[in-house]
């Protein structure tokens, strides 16, 4: 009976919407390679997968640098972000933000990464008057704020990525590359990351990350304050948004292996 469930539902398949389909996964798996190195891995030819990629291109959900290299665009996030909702995880995540927020006295977010930039999907607001807003679906580089805690334990290839693609200074206090990859090295050892200023200033973000179950960053929690006031308390709060990013791991199934 499967058997002929599975060939009924193949006759039914659109060769080209599942070719189409099959580029958009790859993409999504292998950002930032180029049309020859798609379609050289993909097993297809040049001119079918440049036709295939314009077609996904035109709804915007791949997009191609200045060097001609694929990424996924706006509309996949959007696609990701209604399936996050649909599958709940910014509601299993919710109470872990709630509680950690009530804890440390200040905002608390998840963010999940997406190529070279990490999406705010969920987070819980600080009941201060002053504190540092953070918007859902807003993205961020992953060489400024808590987005550090995910590329201090992310592959080194996607280090390399992001530097090659030019590190835009959004403050005085925006690392350089050396800067960057001397802090990750503290990150590493430390468990999370600190960050001063590098997006809004007078800002402080503590990062903590979340892996998923085969080892890999997949995202991260983060703390966010004033920094005169925040600052005062790092060795108070920190070693609470490591143990509610390692309870999130375990919860939502991103256990380190």
């Amino acid at each position: 009976m499967r058997e002929e469930a599975a060939e009924s539902r193949q006759r039914y398949v659109v060769e080209a919407a599942d070719a189409c389909l099959r580029v958009l996964m790859f993409v999504s798996e292998n950002p930032h390679l180029t049309l020859t190195e798609i379609q050289s891995r993909l097993g297809l030819n040049k001119s079918r997968t440049l036709r295939l990629l314009a077609t996904l291109e035109a709804r915007n959900l791949v997009v191609r640098d200045k060097t001609e290299r694929w990424s996924l665009g706006v509309e996949a996030l959007l696609i990701g972000n209604a399936a996050a909702a649909q599958l709940n995880i910014a509601a299993l995540i919710q109470p872990y933000l709630d509680s950690l927020r009530d804890r440390a006295q200040e905002t608390a977010q998840f963010r999940l990464l997406s190529g070279r930039q990490t999406y705010c999907i969920a987070k819980a607001e600080t009941h201060h008057a002053v504190r540092v807003h953070t918007v859902i679906g807003r993205p961020r580089p992953l060489y400024i704020g808590s987005s550090k805690a995910i590329l201090a334990f992310a592959d080194r290839e996607l280090f390399d990525s992001v530097v090659a693609s030019g590190m835009e200074s959004f403050t005085e206090q925006t690392l350089t590359p050396e800067e960057l990859r001397k802090q990750l090295d503290e990150i590493r050892a430390r468990g999370y990351s600190i960050s001063r200023g590098e997006a809004v200033p007078g800002a402080l973000a503590l990062g903590a990350p979340i892996f998923d179950a085969g080892g890999s960053v997949v995202g991260c929690l983060s703390l966010l304050g004033p920094e005169a006031r925040l600052g005062e308390r790092l060795e108070e709060v920190a070693p609470m948004l490591v143990e509610t990013a390692r309870e999130v791991s375990d919860f939502i199934g991103f256990q380190r292996s």
